[in-house]
């Protein structure tokens, strides 16, 4: 019996390591390897620029002024909205829906690795993207605005 005890503890504390699931905290985007979506409006007489990141564990990073890349932790999706918006901006055709107008005030919705962004920017007056890209940008600024809260 002396035996079996630390065996069971020793069993039992494998298995709690093993089920805990990793979903580690990113804190920079420069290294970040993995799929995002970024989404920004911008412009104006001062020309600044708002940008939020979603990123595949739900962390929203946002960016604000005239350096983009100064970025910092915005706060956290939950997961089952995170995979809705994956699911989402996965099933736009970006090479069909590419838009490049830019307009004195414009918005931008973004995804993919860094380096490798598709981006659409519409404001001009030009063009008009898809329902889907509009919707798309509309339902992730409203959860952004209830991450505010």
């Amino acid at each position: 019996m002396k035996v079996l005890t630390p065996v069971l503890l020793i069993f039992g504390m494998c298995v709690i390591l093993i089920s805990c699931k990793s979903n580690a905290k990113v804190t920079s985007l420069d290294n970040y390897t993995k799929n995002m979506i970024a989404f920004s409006t911008g412009g104006g007489f001062t020309g600044v620029e708002t940008i939020f990141t979603l990123l595949e564990n739900g962390q929203v990073f946002s960016a604000s002024g005239l350096d983009p890349k100064k970025t910092m932790l915005f706060g956290k999706l939950p997961a089952k909205a995170t995979k809705s918006f994956f699911e989402k901006v996965n099933q736009i055709n970006w090479e069909k829906e590419a838009i490049n107008d830019p307009g004195n005030l414009y918005h931008t919705l973004s995804f993919g690795t860094n380096g490798s962004m598709k981006k659409q920017v519409w404001g001009g007056g030009k063009a008009t993207p898809s329902k889907e890209i509009t919707d798309l940008y509309y339902e992730l600024s409203n959860a952004i605005n209830a991450l505010k809260k």
